[in-house]
């Protein structure tokens, strides 16, 4: 859940103007339980810098989280990182842009 409340809150804040590297900072700066290790985990589009941004366009959000499941059920339930113990966890939020950066 903490990573999806990550990644809403980033296409919020990018929904109103926020560049790629704000939204990235907002999101390393909330993050709280998880750590975002690579800048890679969180992904921006349309592009890295809001030239491609209009007006009632979409912004998605993405954030992929690599982590370490014990629990038996839960971890046969999620994909894991090619046989390796490491899952990956994705949370993808996409709203309607009301201003530019």
């Amino acid at each position: 859940m903490i990573i999806h409340d990550l990644a809403r809150d980033g296409v919020r804040a990018g929904v109103v103007g926020s560049t790629e590297s704000e939204i990235k900072n907002y999101i390393k700066t909330n993050e709280s339980i998880v750590t975002l290790d690579k800048d890679n985990d969180i992904k921006v589009y349309p592009d890295e810098d809001g030239i491609d941004r209009v007006v009632g366009g979409q912004l998605k959000v993405t954030i992929d989280y690599n982590m370490n499941i014990i629990t038996p059920i839960i971890s046969s339930l999620i994909e894991d990182d090619e046989g390796q113990k490491n899952k990956w966890v994705r949370a993808k939020y996409v709203m309607r842009i009301e201003q530019l950066p």
